[in-house]
C-alpha cells in the first residue's frame, strides 16, 4: 500500500534554516514554516488554518485533495480511510501543541494580571510594582535591562510615555548661558522638544576663605584633577538617577545618592582623606576601580560621554556679560553671579553641597557636615583658580574623550567621523546679539 502525498514538504515541514522572525499570524511565536502560496511565515497548523489565512489554507487543502483523487483513482476505501485517519491524527496533535502554548501564555498573562490587579499602575511606585512580580518575572526584567540593544528594550526606550518623562541634563540645555561656550550641545534637541532639568541654585561662598586662598601661601595643593573626579561622579550619578539637579531626588533616595557619590569620589566624603589626583589618567583609573567595587560598570562610549560632561562642567567661559553699572563680577561678595566665568563648576559644587546638608536635627534646620565644608573649600579653590587653567583641564578631558571614541571606532571598523559623534563634540558660535562682552584670562 502506498502512502498519500497529502502532507507535503511545503505545507508542514520547517524551512531550512528555521526562521527567526515572528509568526505572521499570531505574532507570539517564532515562525517555523513558510506558506508555499503567499510566503507568509507561520508557527503552527492552527495559525496556518486561521481565518486571516483562510484564502491560502482552504486553497491548499482543496488542491491537495483534488490532486490526490485525480492522481491515485485506484485507491481502495481502506487506503482512503487510513489516509484520512493519519491526517486527522496529525491535525489533532498539532492542535494540542497549539492549545498547550496558548494555555501557558494565558497562564503567564493571567498570573501577571492577578499580581498587578490590585495596583493603580499609573500612580504605583517602582518598589510596589517590583514587589508584585515573582522571581521569574524579576529575572526576565533584569535580563532585559542587561541587554539594552534587544528589540524589547528598544521598544521600551522608544515608548512615547518614557520620552515624555525623560529629562536631559541641565548643562546640555542650549538656553543655559554657562553651557553655550563649550560647543558640546546639539541645538536640534531643543527643536525636537527635548525637556531639560532645572539648573541648581548658586550657593554663597565665604569671602574670607576666598581671599585667604587667593594668596599663594595659603592656596595648598593643586585640586583641579580632584574636581574632574567630582564632576565625573556628579555626571554619572545624575544620569544614572535621571535627577537634574541632583539635589532634587526624593528624601528617601538621598542616602543612596550620597552613597554613589562617595563610592566614586571617596576623597570627598572621607573625613580624613587628603588624597590628590596628580593626573587625568589617575582620575580615569580610580573611576573605573571605584565603580567596579560598587558592582557597576560603564562602556567606553559611556565614559566618553561622562568625560564630555566633565569638560562641560569644568570649562570656564572666555566671555562674560558686563554689568550695566560697571561693577566687577569678581568683587560682588559671597554670592556668585550666574555670569561668573566659573559659574557652571560652582553650580555643581552648590548642588552637591545641598545634597549633603545634614537634615537630622529636630528643629528642621540644615547643618553643615565635613562633606559640605570640603565642598565650600573646593568652591573657593575654583574661585581663585585662573579661568585659563580650568579651560586647560576641560580641554584635556575633551581630548581624552575624543581619543577613546577614536579607539572605539577603530575596534569596530566604523567610519572615522564616528569618533566625534561618540564624544558628542560640536562647535558652535557665540550669540552675535549679545551685550558688551569682556574676555577673561
Amino acid at each position: 500500500m502506498t502512502t498519500s502525498p497529502v502532507i507535503t514538504a511545503t505545507s508542514v515541514q520547517p524551512a531550512e534554516p528555521v526562521f527567526q522572525t515572528p509568526c505572521g499570524i499570531c505574532r507570539r511565536q517564532f515562525s517555523k514554516y513558510l506558506c508555499s502560496r503567499c510566503n507568509l511565515p507561520y508557527c503552527s497548523l492552527g495559525c496556518f488554518r486561521s481565518d486571516s489565512h483562510a484564502e491560502c489554507s482552504e486553497a491548499f487543502y482543496r488542491k491537495e485533495i483534488e490532486s490526490d483523487i485525480s492522481g491515485t483513482p485506484s485507491k481502495t476505501a481502506d487506503e482512503r480511510r487510513q489516509m484520512m485517519e493519519l491526517l486527522k491524527r496529525f491535525e489533532e496533535d498539532s492542535q494540542q501543541d497549539d492549545d498547550l502554548t496558548l494555555d501557558l501564555d494565558d497562564e503567564d498573562e493571567n498570573s501577571l494580571a492577578a499580581r498587578l490587579g490590585h495596583l493603580d499602575i499609573e500612580s504605583a511606585s517602582p518598589d510596589a510594582l517590583w514587589d508584585a512580580l515573582d522571581d521569574d518575572q524579576r529575572a526576565k526584567f533584569m535580563k532585559l535591562l542587561g541587554n539594552p540593544s534587544s528589540e524589547m528594550a528598544q521598544q521600551l526606550l522608544a515608548s512615547p510615555a518614557l520620552q515624555d518623562t525623560w529629562l536631559a541634563p541641565w548643562w546640555e540645555d542650549p538656553s543655559y548661558n554657562g553651557h553655550m561656550q563649550n560647543g558640546a550641545v546639539d541645538l536640534h534637541d531643543a527643536r525636537r522638544g527635548q525637556r531639560y532639568g532645572a539648573s541648581p541654585e548658586m550657593m554663597s561662598f565665604p569671602s574670607k576663605m576666598v581671599k585667604s586662598l587667593s594668596t599663594a601661601a595659603h592656596r595648598g595643593p593643586f585640586l583641579l584633577y580632584n574636581l574632574v573626579a567630582v564632576c565625573l561622579a556628579y555626571a554619572y550619578t545624575s544620569r544614572h538617577l535621571c535627577a537634574f539637579p541632583l539635589s532634587s531626588v526624593e528624601v528617601s533616595d538621598i542616602p543612596i545618592t550620597r552613597s554613589r557619590i562617595a563610592g566614586i569620589a571617596p576623597f570627598l566624603t572621607d573625613r580624613r582623606s587628603q588624597f590628590v589626583h596628580p593626573t587625568l589618567s589617575s582620575v580615569e583609573t580610580a573611576f573605573y576601580s571605584h565603580l567596579s567595587e560598587g558592582g557597576d560598570s560603564v562602556s567606553s562610549e559611556q565614559f566618553c560621554l561622562l568625560l564630555r560632561d566633565a569638560a562641560a562642567l569644568l570649562r570656564a567661559r572666555r566671555v562674560v556679560q558686563l554689568r550695566s553699572d560697571g561693577s566687577d563680577f569678581a568683587k560682588d561678595g559671597p554670592l556668585i553671579p550666574v555670569d561668573h566665568p566659573t559659574a557652571t563648576t560652582l553650580l555643581v559644587i552648590s548642588d552637591l553641597h545641598r545634597l549633603f546638608l545634614d537634615h537630622s536635627g529636630n528643629d528642621g534646620r540644615q547643618r553643615q557636615s565635613h562633606v559640605t565644608n570640603k565642598l565650600v573649600f573646593y568652591g573657593a579653590h575654583v574661585l581663585t583658580s585662573p579661568p585659563a587653567l580650568l579651560r586647560s583641564i576641560a580641554d584635556e578631558a575633551m581630548a581624552r574623550s575624543l581619543s577613546l571614541a577614536a579607539e572605539s571606532v577603530a575596534s569596530t571598523g566604523a567610519p572615522a567621523t564616528e569618533a566625534r559623534r561618540l564624544s558628542g563634540h560640536r562647535r558652535t558660535g557665540h550669540d552675535s546679539d549679545a551685550p558688551r562682552i569682556e574676555e577673561v584670562a
